[in-house]
């Protein structure tokens, strides 16, 4: 409050002067306050609102945590691969063998079915998780069903999830069926190729990792931190610019600050149809694997459409439980598939 010369003082967001100290008495006296206000003095004071302390308050959070999951992903995989190599160097510099040698078979030893493959796949899904945990007790509401939607309606999601993957799987095997009628080479359109073999590593990465493990983790990354990293982002709608940049826009250009507003109006219109395609994107290009013919494209584009038809399946139901039973049937029967076909 600032006090003015003749002994009022003025309260902060009111027109309002208060007289609350009288000079020309002997004896220093308050009046009352309340007395002197008008009916309609509340209306003019902005009161802030008191935080209950023992209500979580969500701080927000958007599709940048998802870029962090990758990146941190990204870099614990490279680690893992670092270690392989410098071991496998470090084994095969005593046998006399040239360098171009050691570096083909130590690169062989990366792709090669076993521990280190497994470590490096596993790290992957590390990165992803390790920024969840840190989203959701940091920045969320401490909760995977919450904050991810993480929850299951048992007996619908399994029949409906499982149902719909078996019918993608059929779609799949008659589209690939059409295209081979009609002359289009498919190679590379097969992306469980790497984890065929008779062995016991091949059949644990079939049946554990890529049927089981990874549609989790997947499910939980592309439609659980990415998919609603995007919503929380596009969510956000202001009508007033919140930082000197954006009044110094508002001010200077105001027809680009009106064009921005619409892009945002427009965002936020549309938040869960671009959360869904977006995430569909990056999902199927996680499955990217070479630009050497059409099959390897092909590979991206389906993986992309089932990972739009998934966010669909968890956008309508709210939750991720028939998308994860979609998910983990589609990729088992992908693999028992590609053991009798």
């Amino acid at each position: 409050m600032n006090s003015t010369k003749s002994g009022t003082k003025k309260l902060a967001n009111s027109p309002y002067k208060i007289n609350i100290w009288n000079k020309k008495q002997t004896t220093n006296s308050t009046v009352n306050v309340w007395s002197q206000l008008p009916p309609n003095f509340l209306d003019t004071v902005k009161v802030k609102p008191i935080k209950d302390p023992t209500v979580r308050q969500r701080k927000p959070w958007g599709a940048r945590y998802a870029l962090y999951g990758f990146l941190l992903s990204l870099a614990l995989q490279l680690a893992v691969v670092s270690v392989i190599l410098a071991y496998k160097v470090a084994e095969l510099g005593g046998k006399g063998l040239s360098i171009e040698e050691i570096n083909d078979q130590a690169l062989a030893a990366t792709q090669k079915l076993g521990p280190g493959l497994l470590i490096a796949q596993l790290s992957m899904y590390a990165g992803w998780l390790i920024v969840m945990f840190y989203v959701t007790n940091k920045r969320g509401l401490h909760s995977f069903a919450k904050d991810f939607w993480l929850r299951f309606n048992w007996k619908r999601d399994i029949i409906f999830g499982v149902s719909i993957a078996i019918g993608l799987r059929i779609t799949e095997m008659l589209i690939f069926a059409g295209l081979s009628a009609v002359g289009v080479s498919l190679e590379g359109a097969d992306n469980s190729s790497q984890w065929q073999g008779k062995t016991l590593w091949a059949y644990f990465f079939m049946f554990v990792i890529v049927s089981f493990v990874g549609p989790i983790c997947e499910e939980l990354f592309f439609r659980g931190l990415f998919m609603q990293g995007l919503i929380h982002t596009f969510r956000r709608r202001t009508l007033t610019p919140r930082t000197w940049f954006g009044r110094g826009v508002q001010n200077t250009y105001p027809p680009l600050f009106t064009a921005f507003s619409k892009y945002k109006d427009f965002l936020y219109k549309y938040k869960y149809a671009l959360a869904a395609i977006i995430s569909a994107i990056g999902f199927g290009f996680m499955h990217f694997q070479g630009t050497e013919n059409f099959g390897q494209w092909l590979v991206v584009i389906e993986t992309g459409t089932i990972g739009l038809i998934l966010a669909i399946m968890t956008l309508r139901t709210k939750r991720m439980g028939m998308a994860i039973f979609a998910h983990i049937t589609f990729n088992f029967s992908g693999m028992l598939a590609s053991l009798f076909f």
